[in-house]
């Protein structure tokens, strides 16, 4: 007779339950932010300007919160290696008060297009220490 098998390896559905309140979040926040009118590769730095504002205000809205963070957050996370270095406990709050805030000084360099504006403002907020000298 053979011995009773002792496998504690997690089941198919207890393995997913972990992951479905991530997935519903998710969900949630992705339908709110494709229920506006703009969309990402549309957002003018205006728009992301006036959402960076909202979200910065106490007891901002939700939608606006979320529309910055996603926006500058998937700026930053397209960017090349290097070319922005954060620092080591920069939260994402963090990072949109100070994109707001080269935003508020440096108006007259805002691009049109608004993932252009947030790539600069991250670069030179963020910007990478030059090479040692040699």
């Amino acid at each position: 007779m053979e011995a009773a098998s002792t496998n504690t390896a997690p089941t198919p559905s207890t393995r997913t339950t972990h992951a479905r309140p991530v997935r519903w979040l998710a969900a949630i926040v992705a339908a709110g932010a494709l229920s506006g009118p703009a969309h990402a590769e549309f957002a003018s730095s205006e728009n992301i300007f006036d959402w960076l504002t909202e979200a910065s205000r106490k007891g901002g809205s939700f939608k606006d919160s979320t529309l910055s963070l996603g926006y500058v957050v998937g700026v930053h996370d397209l960017l090349p290696d290097g070319e922005v270095c954060l620092p080591p406990k920069a939260t994402a709050k963090q990072m949109q008060l100070d994109i707001l805030q080269w935003m508020k000084d440096h108006r007259p360099q805002w691009d049109p297009v608004g993932a252009r504006t947030v790539r600069r403002a991250l670069m030179e907020t963020y910007a990478c220490p030059g090479e040692p000298a040699q």
